[in-house]
């Protein structure tokens, strides 16, 4: 067996060189604290982004029948996204969500701050045509909102007249920080809007992480 140290020396001092080169030396990323670039070469927000599920009227029984899966789907989105779901008095909502409401209502401090985009869930919105569609409309409109996000979601009757119309005069589309959304065409039972919601944000978060959750 031939002892490369002995080679080594030899080779170097005959012609000047080392035989092995040495190992160079590790260079540390300088992007490491970075997260993923998604595919269009926007980094993805590293702070918890905050999302806010507001149901407008009273919170009922029947609501609780669907607690525990809601609650299933906040805790597994928990390291990505911060959601969070709450019930408004229809007669204070326009005043307490939408930018153009005053900072306080009803003695509650308004969800919507000023860089907080709101989207209402109504079937004259558009809809995403898929979960990834979906997912990707979450992250746009997060980063427009400054990583805050709140989807209203109406009384049975859907959002009533007067709620549209100061949705329409906040703005309609992500430039007045207020749209609409359809979440499906088809017609759901209101109680279950939260749950399917709920769900489709974590679905979003794990098409983002690049789980195969949506597979």
């Amino acid at each position: 067996m031939v002892r490369l140290a002995p080679l080594r020396m030899a080779f170097a001092a005959t012609f000047g060189v080392g035989l092995i080169p040495a190992p160079r030396p590790r260079l540390l990323s300088s992007c490491r604290h970075l997260s993923p670039r998604p595919p269009g070469g926007r980094r993805f927000p590293t702070a918890k982004a905050r999302v806010e599920v507001v149901t407008l009227g009273r919170r009922s029984t029947k609501d609780a029948v669907y607690d525990s899966a809601v609650d299933m789907y906040i805790t597994r989105a928990g390291p990505r996204l911060d959601i969070a779901c709450r019930w408004v008095a229809p007669a204070t909502a326009a005043a307490a969500l939408l930018p153009s409401g005053s900072d306080r209502a009803g003695g509650g401090k308004a969800t919507a701050g000023p860089r907080a985009h709101v989207i209402c869930l109504d079937e004259g919105g558009s809809a995403p045509a898929s979960s990834d569609a979906f997912a990707t409309l979450l992250y746009d409109r997060l980063e427009r909102g400054g990583s805050r996000l709140v989807f209203v979601i109406g009384e049975a009757d859907g959002l009533s007249p007067a709620f549209r119309e100061a949705v329409r005069a906040a703005g309609r589309g992500p430039a007045g920080g207020v749209e609409a959304l359809s979440l499906s065409p088809l017609t759901l039972p209101h109680k279950l809007v939260r749950l399917v919601l709920v769900e489709q944000l974590y679905r979003a978060s794990e098409i983002r992480r690049g789980s195969k959750y949506n597979k």
